[in-house]
């Protein structure tokens, strides 16, 4: 089930303090990738690009399992990151 008015204010929430600003639109981009798994993970580049990416599949962060969008939602490095941009 998905908690609209928590999503609302995730995608909504500027840390950046200008609605114009390259970052906050970066951070918007990005917020849009991952929660519609479209977010370009190693497992992805790996696939299209095998001969750029060498076959690195692990998540860089925690280097435990292989980077796909649904393990950004699990990593234990990447989640305490996201869930501090909801506060």
């Amino acid at each position: 089930m998905i908690n609209w008015a928590l999503t609302t204010k995730w995608l909504n929430h500027n840390a950046h303090g200008s609605a114009t600003s390259d970052a906050h639109s970066k951070d918007v981009a990005w917020k849009i990738k991952t929660s519609t798994i479209t977010l370009p993970t190693l497992g992805i580049l790996n696939r299209n690009f095998p001969d750029i990416i060498k076959n690195r599949t692990d998540c860089l962060p925690c280097n435990s399992e292989m980077e796909t969008n649904h393990h950004i939602w699990r990593c234990p490095v990447i989640l305490p990151r996201l869930l501090t941009t909801c506060d």
